[in-house]
């Protein structure tokens, strides 16, 4: 990370000099955005592996609690004040920062994943409100090595729509974020969002996103049995991936009571989100279960700090054992022997490395070993 001293320094990044843009943009008003909030001069920069900088604003390492008051920074103290100290320098961050890191953006991820979105009603005495994005594009610039190069764009875009979190908290979304988070990734979904009446809610499917896109890249060598249960457009992956693999051990009653649950109890319930809690009510309390039913009775311990290559062969030899896991894009898998059964693929898949990273969604950048966020045992 690199704190940017302004007055201290005549040499910038890019995407330095495109946040100094922006607020150059905002001099009429002392500086102070569309919140009213004072867009500082000096700011962070944070270095990723893959070479991509980003810039952060101060606040966002100050954490409060309830009251408003300062809690803690995100980072630990020592290692902010050692950015401030040395201007216009990158400071290598040590574990407990990038754990702590990787902590607070999986809180804010899960606190904050937008479930329901909703146009914004505008009042006649309403202020426009809009959202400055950067983002990067991938080009294909003709060149000697035929290299695709990454070129920064900002935008501005109006606040047109409200997303809805899993509290109930209400977020202003603006249309280019719409347009950068599910124009390609979730066509359809993109094109009802853009369609919508005034009136209308729309839910938004949690987990993997685009499905045909995630089947094209796995080997069909790599098919194992077929899934039983497949998620479709609403967002039941905790339960059906379960399910599955339940099924496979040799127990299908219970993975079709599973499912059954999930309908009975969850689907298209707007005030009631799915959660793993939801699914160890009915697998370890059999909360949902008529007396005549069958019992689950697994031995069911969570995970601590799950990593992906303690479970990947050779090490993981406990047969006919199922690790229920939530990956980094929030998409519910489970792990049985040697295969992945992933509800939004038509077949159970070969567990390898290459085949979970299809299944998370993820970047070059992104390590293995940190794509599972949550795993439940089950024996």
């Amino acid at each position: 990370m690199e704190y940017v001293n302004v007055r201290k320094t005549d040499e910038f990044y890019e995407e330095s000099l495109a946040y100094m843009n922006n607020r150059e943009q905002l001099k009429s008003r002392d500086y102070k955005n569309h919140w009213d909030e004072l867009q500082k001069e000096n700011h962070f920069l944070v270095h990723l592996d893959n070479g991509d900088v980003v810039v952060l604003e101060d606040d966002w390492f100050m954490q409060y609690d309830d009251n408003g008051d300062f809690s803690h920074y995100v980072i630990t103290t020592q290692t902010y004040n050692n950015l401030l100290r040395r201007y216009n320098r990158q400071v290598s961050l040590n574990k407990t920062d990038k754990n702590r890191i990787k902590k607070h953006v999986e809180q804010v991820k899960d606190m904050c994943e937008i479930q329901h979105i909703k146009k914004y009603l505008w009042k006649k005495d309403d202020n426009n409100r809009y959202e400055y994005i950067n983002y990067k594009e991938g080009m294909d610039i003709a060149s000697k090595d035929q290299t695709s190069k990454k070129v920064l764009h900002s935008s501005v875009s109006k606040l047109d729509h409200v997303g809805i979190d899993k509290n109930g908290r209400s977020h202003r979304l603006s249309n280019d974020w719409l347009e950068l988070n599910y124009k390609k990734s979730q066509p359809e979904l993109y094109q009802k969002i853009c369609k919508m009446s005034n009136n209308q809610r729309i839910e938004i499917p949690r987990g993997s996103s685009n499905y045909v896109k995630v089947q094209s890249k796995v080997d069909p060598r790599d098919y194992g049995l077929k899934n039983k249960y497949t998620q479709g457009s609403d967002p039941s992956c905790l339960f059906s991936s379960l399910a599955n693999a339940i099924d496979y051990i040799g127990k299908p009653k219970l993975g079709l009571k599973l499912v059954q649950t999930y309908y009975q109890n969850f689907y298209n319930q707007d005030s009631q989100y799915v959660t793993m809690n939801d699914v160890l009510q009915a697998t370890q309390r059999n909360a949902f279960h008529n007396k005549l039913e069958p019992k689950f009775k697994f031995t069911i311990k969570k995970v601590a700090r799950p990593n992906v290559l303690d479970l990947l062969p050779p090490n993981h030899l406990e047969k006919g054992i199922i690790y229920h896991c939530v990956l980094t894009n929030h998409h519910s898998i489970a792990i049985c022997n040697h295969l992945i059964f992933d509800p939004g693929l038509t077949h159970s898949i070969l567990f390898n490395e290459a085949n979970i990273r299809i299944c998370a969604e993820v970047n070059s950048h992104e390590k293995t070993s940190e794509l599972i966020l949550k795993a439940y045992k089950y024996s």
